[in-house]
């Protein structure tokens, strides 16, 4: 006996990315049908792979950003699973609950929604196998109770599988959310957990199969990499879960080290090379760059307007492409090509100026700041430095006034 199936979540279909601004028309188009590709890209695998049914954990749409566009792109694929057979089974999540005003989704015949409250709907294949799915959907926003305690096994089917939106418990870098642990997932002898809310696919235990899917198609910088579903297989000997990509632009956040960079030149070169690296077929990329290390190139990078126009330089032309690869942002985090213990060492006037700023006190920014925070519209919003930022200030112009001398009077002078 065996059973197939896709298991997905978070499509948030229509919701606009976030951290992207200023796009080329074309690739702003891409941007507002990527949620919608992705989703077409499950159905069409979903008919190849000729699954039994899919099951959807939540968060098919997004309260914030709800369109009538999203439903009826929704509807549309319903409908094409419908006309292979496919039998859907969705909870809704935090973000498109059945509190939702908006909430005007109307179910085809295939579809089966979970409601308010955790049940057991069945599922048989022609051939006999039977599965009992278990589920809810979030009745408002927020659902801060565990929810693990109400799901309940219910003999008689030959497979059991339970869909839950939530997080795992003391998880603090997502919001809370029906909060579960493991072991009392482990403890209902299911055969596998669909979870959704978390966007990055995981799995949190084998013995029985738990896993986030993750999302469709990655939405800020912070969800990088692949984005898919997974097609998973149960049978008498267990369950197995392959990832399936359906992400029509990917997130990527890449270092480049200047240190073996000679000129502008050899830096373009480089960052040409990691786009090269990461340019996917018929897929956009979003690539946010970060410079490294420390070299000759660190002086001329702080000059006027050079990043901008690096900038402009690296994405000339990728508009005209179907595997752009865009780069959002470019960071300068490199540091100059001399370092401060060799300088403070040396017999020269760098080295005079540093040792003598280092035996001076921090110096009292409170004076020179006085008229600025006594002023009365501006002490609203400037407040006294503390002695980290005063710190912070110091080093960056002791760095900004030996670069200047480093690099036109050398250190020998």
């Amino acid at each position: 006996m065996a059973i197939r199936f896709i298991h997905t979540a978070d499509w948030h279909l229509d919701r606009p990315f976030k951290g992207v601004s200023h796009l080329p028309e074309v690739i702003r188009g891409r941007v507002r049908e990527s949620t919608f590709t992705a989703l077409n890209n499950l159905v069409n695998r979903a008919i190849v792979e000729k699954v039994d049914f899919i099951v959807i954990a939540g968060d098919i749409f997004d309260q914030s950003h709800r369109s009538l566009k999203a439903q009826q792109r929704f509807n549309k694929a319903m409908s094409q699973l419908n006309e292979h057979g496919i039998v859907v089974f969705l909870s809704h999540g935090n973000h498109d609950h059945l509190g939702d005003q908006w909430n005007q989704l109307k179910a085809g015949d295939n579809v089966c929604i979970f409601g308010p409250k955790i049940e057991m709907m069945p599922y048989q294949k022609p051939n006999g196998e039977r599965v009992h799915l278990y589920g809810f959907s979030y009745p408002q926003r927020h659902v801060m109770e565990d929810q693990t305690q109400f799901y309940k096994k219910i003999e008689g089917a030959d497979f059991h599988i339970a869909l839950l939106h939530g997080s795992v418990q003391g998880d603090t870098e997502h919001d809370t959310y029906a909060p579960f642990s493991v072991q009392s997932l482990a403890a209902k002898d299911f055969d596998y957990w669909a979870l959704g809310h978390i966007h990055k696919r995981q799995r949190l235990s084998e013995n029985p199969d738990v896993w986030y899917s993750g999302n469709i198609q990655g939405l800020t910088i912070k969800e990088t990499g692949e984005k898919g579903v997974l097609l998973v297989e149960l049978d008498d000997s267990g369950s197995s879960a392959e990832f399936i990509p359906t992400a029509d632009i990917l997130w990527h956040d890449e270092t480049v080290d200047i240190s073996a960079c000679q000129t502008i030149d050899d830096l373009l070169d480089k960052i040409d090379e990691q786009k090269e690296s990461l340019r996917s077929q018929a897929k956009g990329i979003f690539l946010r760059i970060e410079l490294i290390g420390n070299g000759p190139l660190h002086h001329t990078l702080q000059s006027g307007t050079l990043m901008d126009d690096i900038l402009d330089t690296i994405r000339d032309g990728e508009d005209d492409r179907d595997s752009f690869v865009w780069v959002t942002f470019l960071k300068d985090d490199t540091a100059p090509d001399w370092h401060r213990e060799d300088l403070l060492a040396g017999p020269h006037f760098i080295g005079d100026l540093l040792r003598l700023s280092q035996a001076e006190e921090l110096p009292d920014m409170k004076e020179s700041l006085s008229q600025l925070l006594g002023h009365r519209r501006a002490k609203r919003y400037v407040e006294s430095p503390k002695t980290d930022d005063i710190c912070d200030i110091y080093k960056e112009a002791e760095a900004l006034l030996i670069d200047a001398l480093y690099e036109k009077k050398g250190t020998d002078r």
